[in-house]
Parts: C-alpha cells; structure tokens; sequence
C-alpha cells in the first residue's frame, strides 16, 4: 500500500488487533500524520460505520495540547467490497509510548508520576466536557514527545471497535490490566471508568507493574471487582503520601468514592508539590505528616542528586552558588577561626531562599484581615444557597425535555437531549428508563437530517458533474426515507418482526450505494436498536417458559399427570407459533404426544 486517501505513506509505523499505522504525508498540503487503517472485516459489520463517523466526528472537535488531534477520515478500496477499510488520519507525535518508556525503566521518580498525571487530566477533562469517554486509557495509548509532553490518543476507538454482538450483549470493552469494575462487569463506561484507568496507569508508573494481574483475562477482570492491592509505596518507597492517598482513590471499586473529575484530580497532583516542598522546609511539621519525606536540610550533593533524578533542580532549593555551598578545599587555605559547617550554610541559604519565594502578596495581607474573610464567607454562603435553590431536579430536567420534544422537531429537540436527558442518563435507576426512549427518538431524528442534507450534498454535486446525463434520482432518497419512517412505525406499534424485515431489505438494497449510505447506516442503527428488543424479550419469554416447564416437571414426579399436562398444553397455546422458541418448547410437545390424556 503506497496510499490511503490524500495520504502518500512514507512507512509503516506498527501494526496491531485494531489496525495498521503508517506515517504518511498530505499529498496536497504536504501535512505529515500518522494514518490508522482499520481492519476491513469491521466495514461488514452492521452497525461500524454509524459508530466509526459519530466517534470521529466527535474527537474532531476536540482541541487541547494534551490530545492527538485527528485530522481527516474517510475509506479506502472498492465500496461495499470485501477490500474496503476505513481509515483516519491523526497528529503524528515523534517520540515514545509510555508503555516503551516503562519496559525500559520499569519505574519512574514520582516527580514524573505528577507531571505526567496532570498533562493526562488535562486531556481528560477536555474530552469529558465534551461528552466523550475514553473507555480504554493506558501506557500504550500515552505518546511522550521528545521534550516530555504527553499526548493521549484513541480516545472512543474501543467503543468503534466494540463489534454489533459485543454491543448487544453488553459486553466488555477495554484492556483488562487498566480496567474499572464497571467495565469489567460490562457496564456503561463514564468519565469516573476514565479515572480508575488514570489510578492504575499513575499506579503502574510508580510500582513497575499494574495493580492486578492474573494467569487470565477473568482472573485480572475478578480482581478489578473484588481485589486487593499493595499499596504504591511499598514499592515506592520514596513516594509522598499524599500521591499514594490520591492513586488509592483513584482505585476505589466504588465510582462514588472516586474524585469527582478530571480538574480536581489534575489539582491535587499539583497540591503534592506544593505539600513536599512545604514538609522540606519545615521538617518536624513532615515528619508528623509523610514520614517517607526525608528530614532536615539537604546538602549540596542531595540537590544535586535530585536534579538528576526529575530533570530539574527542586524549586524550593532556589540558585544555590557552589563554591558557598561546599566551602573551600584548598590546603593552602591559612588556617583561621571555622565559620559555619556545610549543613549550616546550606540551612540558612535554604531559609533565604524560601522568605524570598513566600514574600507575602498584596492579597495575602488583604485576607488576613478578618472582616474582609467574614465578608467573603457571608457571599460564599449567600452564592452556595442560591446556587443551590436554583439547581435543576431531575423532574424539572424531564418536564422541561417533554416540553421541547412536543414542539415540532427542530434545534429544540437537540437541545432537550444535550441539556435535559443527557444528566438524566447519568442520574440512572428510573431517570434513566425514561430519558432513553427519548434520546433514541432524538438521535434517530437526527440521523435523518444528515442523512437528508448529505443527500442534498451529493444530489448538488452530481448534478454540476453530469449536466450532460440524466438527474440524480431525488424520489430514490425520498423513497428511503419514507421506508425509514414505515419500519419506525411498524416498531412503534409492536411489529418488530415486520420492522425487521423492512430494514433488512433496505439495508440489502442500499448497500454499496454512495447516495444512500447515510440511509443505510440509519437502517443498519434501528435494525440493531429493534434486535436489541427482540432479544429481550426473547430472554424474558424463556425465562417464563422454563420456569413453567419446572413446574410441570415437578407435577409429574408428585404424579399430578393431569395438571402437568394443562401446563404444557397451555405453554403450547402462547407460545407453539413461534419458530424461535420450537427447541424450547419440545419437551412439552414430547410428553403431550407420549400422554394424549
């Protein structure tokens, strides 16, 4: 492959379960990028193309230093073939994986551990805001730069590559070792799942090792929900306790008793600093507080020592000169009255150093008056009341998104899902059963309009390439959307069966064709949606079943012949017509037919 799209590949990157990566080059605006090719088997799976265009769509707008950007996207190959993959085209970040980084360290000084902390919250909480979900973060998806900027990359990738029968199920999607118990009992994924992956790779940077492992996938999956751990410093012993107390957070099986963001964990990383530089410079004050700090001033050689650890001399240790701090070896010194020893100078010149750094601002002096703190305390509580009378319920959220969606549809419909159903899915329990057959008729409304105004798109385009030939075939795009809205109403009256089979063969009939691929990939979504149901449903009408069949079975060891045969007869009346529960059914029919009584 010399190719893909605009893309003129320079080589292969790597090659991996989720695809291809080359480093590739614009062959217009001469852009260099690293282009993920996916695996051609996805394009045949119905339902990957709606998931691949939502979740690129979505991480296009995502702009933040600490984020791979993703530039382009698009196929590559005969569409509709075998050969046809989707590919897209990201920031290419020279430099290496954390993962390399940690199987040629094993482990890293905690300064690190901070400062690469804290540029992946950063990302985080961009993307959280967004409304996305990583639903896979670990040391093989951060990219460090050469000068020590962190990049975060295939943000939703887990979710593209989650197949339509992973999907349906409710199945596992994420790398075993970084995932949260959630996920690992097949759970939705949210930004609180991001944190717990964030606690195990910190954990991973400071122990050499994740903080589970096992033989098997299961076992490592067990852990994630039942487990113990060694706690980070017993592997790192130099670590700081407030970073140990902010990684077993982090960890909680409990989502609730995770930290509440990505800002307020990037923020507390950078408190830890802070609290070691403060512990330093007070050393009774520390050794109460983080006992695994080391005490009393350090020598010469200690901040030397620590410059060459972190990559940059501790700020509280300030310029300190040389020659004053190791004192004079010439033997040819006259001999004279000792000044102050080593440790002494290094003491005060540390205490210089920190009375200069902790010079009291302005505004410090201003607060440390205490009716202007009374003053600020009264507006705090006055704010925090009326911020808190006027926070939404979740009735007020559902009132407010009914009475969006009972106006035509429109901008008002969109709005009712970003900001009135949306919170009401991360409310759960019953907030969540209402909220979701609303956000199901939103989004498929929205499909729609895509789909109609790339259909416009493409009718435009044909039209000023072949004004020579016949019109595009607007009552084609038309008619696919009426066969939309049929198969929508036969689901909405309960016909799924009927609604089946209209979209099975809209989907067969659009396959392949360019102008009707949005249509297609709104077909392919509902079929699943309706699958989905049937298969509940299903799941439920066996559970009755066999529960009856039990029943019966138990009547007829007591000898109660007439009372298990009502059971079966009566299994056969509801449910005898139905081919897919014929299996199931054959126990009743067999005894029937041995006992015609």
């Amino acid at each position: 492959m010399d190719r893909v799209g605009p893309y003129v590949i320079d080589r292969k990157i790597g090659t991996g379960g989720m695809g291809t990566v080359y480093l590739a080059t614009h062959a217009v605006t001469g852009q260099t990028a690293a282009v993920k090719v996916l695996p051609a088997s996805l394009a045949r799976e119905e339902g990957f193309l709606a998931r691949f265009e939502r979740e690129i769509s979505a991480l296009r707008q995502l702009d933040n230093p600490h984020v791979v950007k993703v530039f382009d996207s698009g196929s590559v190959g005969e569409d509709g073939g075998d050969g046809q993959a989707y590919y897209y085209a990201m920031e290419y970040v020279e430099g290496e994986t954390l993962l390399t980084l940690l199987r040629r360290e094993r482990r890293l000084p905690w300064p690190t551990v901070i400062d690469y902390g804290v540029q992946v919250c950063s990302a985080l909480k961009a993307a959280h805001d967004a409304g996305i979900v990583h639903r896979d973060l670990k040391p093989s998806n951060l990219l460090i730069s050469k000068d020590g900027n962190v990049k975060l990359a295939d943000f939703g990738v887990a979710q593209v590559f989650a197949s339509t029968r992973l999907t349906k199920t409710g199945g596992i999607i994420g790398t075993a070792e970084f995932m949260s118990p959630e996920q690992a009992q097949g759970h939705r994924s949210t930004k609180k799942s991001d944190l717990y992956s964030l606690g195990a790779v910190l954990y991973t940077m400071l122990a050499g090792k994740p903080p589970y492992s096992g033989q098997t996938m299961l076992d490592v999956l067990h852990k994630h929900r039942f487990g113990q751990y060694d706690r980070p410093r017993h592997y790192a012993t130099d670590c700081p306790s407030w970073l140990e107390e902010i990684v077993v957070q982090l960890l909680e099986k409990d989502p609730d008793k995770r930290p509440s963001d990505a800002y307020v964990t990037g923020k507390r990383l950078r408190e830890v600093i802070k609290k070691v530089e403060l512990s330093q410079s007070d050393p009774m004050r520390a050794q109460g507080s983080n006992p695994s700090i080391s005490h009393g001033p350090p020598t010469g050689q200690e901040i030397l020592s620590n410059e060459d650890e972190s990559g940059h001399a501790d700020d509280y240790a300030g310029d300190l000169p040389t020659r004053t701090a190791y004192g004079t070896t010439d033997p040819n010194t006259p001999a004279g009255p000792r000044g102050p020893g080593e440790a002494t100078l290094m003491h005060a010149l540390m205490r210089e150093e920190l009375a200069r750094q902790q010079e009291r601002h302005p505004v410090q002096k201003l607060l440390d008056n205490t009716w202007v703190l009374l003053a600020l305390l009264v507006l705090l509580m006055l704010g925090g009341w009326y911020w808190y009378q006027n926070l939404p319920t979740p009735e007020s959220h559902f009132a407010d998104a009914q009475r969006l969606l009972a106006e035509p549809a429109g901008p008002g419909w969109t709005t009712a899902r970003l900001k009135h159903l949306k919170p009401l899915l991360e409310e759960g329990g019953e907030w969540r059963e209402k909220a979701e057959p609303l956000v199901a008729m939103v989004e498929n409304w929205e499909d729609e309009q895509r789909a109609a105004a790339k259909a416009s798109k493409t009718r435009a385009s044909s039209d000023t390439k072949m004004s020579d030939r016949r019109p595009a075939p607007v009552t084609a795009t038309g008619e696919a959307g009426r066969l939309l809205q049929t198969a929508r109403r036969q689901r909405d009256r309960g016909d799924v069966a009927a609604a089946s089979e209209t979209l099975k063969a809209l989907i067969a009939v659009t396959r392949g064709d360019e102008t009707h691929a949005a249509e297609h990939a709104l077909a392919a979504r509902m079929l699943n949606q309706v699958e989905e149901a049937t298969a509940e449903a299903t799941k439920a009408r066996s559970a009755f079943i066999e529960s009856a069949l039990e029943r019966a079975e138990a009547l007829e060891r007591d000898g109660d012949r007439e009372d298990a045969a009502a059971v079966y007869r009566g299994l056969l009346t509801l449910y005898g017509d139905e081919p897919e529960l014929a299996d199931l059914l054959e126990p009743a029919r067999q005894t029937l037919a041995d006992d015609p009584q």
